[in-house]
């Protein structure tokens, strides 16, 4: 796979790792020397995520939390048991 520039290199690098090939395969494929394809796989195992993505997560978590405590007001509640406990007709 040809690349242009690191950016494209990294992508190639990426994708070739995510196949399932080595990493002297991963090289070889996407044109990349050996020793500068496991730098970069560590490099990318220790790169922070971007802001967007630690923003979501931490939107994902306050949704989440929210819902649970939701959910346990409501299973806590006597108008919730009571109406569950009564036999329909």
């Amino acid at each position: 796979m040809a690349h242009c520039g690191r950016r494209n290199a990294d992508e190639a690098l990426a994708l070739a790792l995510a196949t399932g090939q080595t990493l002297r395969d991963a090289a070889a494929a996407t044109g990349i020397g050996e020793r500068s394809t496991g730098e970069r796989r560590h490099a990318g195992a220790t790169r922070s995520p971007p802001p967007l993505a630690t923003y979501l997560g931490r939107v994902i978590a306050a949704i989440t939390s929210s819902s649970l405590r939701c959910n346990t007001r409501l299973f806590r509640s006597n108008s919730w048991s009571s109406s569950a406990s009564e036999a329909p007709s």
